[in-house]
């Protein structure tokens, strides 16, 4: 076995952790596959080469690939002469942090935001024919909804301010470079 052919192995060893890894949050392995793969390469790889690598469907790519620049894990990259797309693993993994977490935060503000909406309007349709007793829980409840609207605001504004900020700071990342000295890896 050859030291090209060994680094291959120990480079698919990790690429499929980065599989399994993703598969444990909603995500199916290519993706990883397809991540780990554009992380060791240095150069920027088109949808034939990566199936190619990988053993799948350029279909199969192209889809995953789409995912990957949604969530700015990749990036597409123009080639001089060229007319296919090529792309490159982000390495910052701050920002691939911060996107995924702020994606995930904001999609579940919106999710009660689009519930808020119609429940409030089938709650002003129900106040104009309803008793008076039945107003008074009606108007509870739009007050309960107001409340919501301001956590929410209040919520987004929390998360743009705790996810902008820089995650490289504080006690973690000097654990984190004592751990890599520890395994032999230079912070």
């Amino acid at each position: 076995m050859t030291g090209y052919q060994e680094i291959d192995g120990i480079r698919r060893i990790i690429i499929e952790a980065l599989g399994q890894t993703l598969d444990t949050y909603g995500m199916n392995r290519t993706i990883g596959y397809i991540y780990g793969l554009l992380y060791f390469e240095d150069n920027p790889l088109c949808l034939d080469e990566i199936a190619e690598k990988l053993g799948v469907s350029k279909a199969t790519v192209s889809i995953n690939i789409r995912l990957l620049l949604k969530l700015k894990m990749v990036q597409k990259i123009w080639m001089k002469g060229s007319r296919k797309d090529y792309y490159l693993a982000e390495r910052d993994f701050n920002k691939i942090f911060q996107e995924a977490l702020k994606s995930k935060e904001l999609n579940q503000i919106r999710l009660i935001k689009e519930a808020i909406v119609p429940a409030t309007k089938s709650y002003q349709d129900l106040m104009s024919r309803s008793s008076q007793e039945v107003k008074q829980l009606i108007e509870g409840d739009l007050k309960k909804i107001e409340e919501l609207i301001r956590i929410i605001q209040l919520g987004e504004k929390w998360i743009y301010f705790l996810l902008d900020k820089e995650l490289d700071s504080g006690p973690f990342p000097q654990q984190l470079k004592e751990i890599s000295v520890d395994w032999g890896v230079e912070g």
